[in-house]
């Protein structure tokens, strides 16, 4: 994992998720940040000027990722 971008916390379901800028979503356990699961997107690195993570695979409007979100029933949205 690389460094953390963005996190989003949900007190309600002791979860949070943080995006790295490798890519890497990882979703843990609030109180002990244990793993519940982890997994990589597809992604590419910009240049050191721009943070937004670029997808690779999707259209040249939906790539950059600039946040996410941990809704209330565990979903993971990501906002680009």
């Amino acid at each position: 994992m690389d460094e953390i971008l963005t996190m989003d916390v949900n007190q309600t379901l002791d979860m949070y998720v943080s995006l790295s800028r490798d890519g890497t979503l990882a979703v843990r356990c609030l109180r002990t940040s244990t793993i519940f699961y982890h997994f990589k997107i597809f992604s590419k690195h910009q240049t050191k000027q721009n943070q937004d993570i670029i997808i690779t695979g999707f259209t040249q409007t939906y790539r950059h990722i600039n946040a996410l979100k941990l809704s209330l029933h565990g979903y993971i949205v990501l906002v680009g």
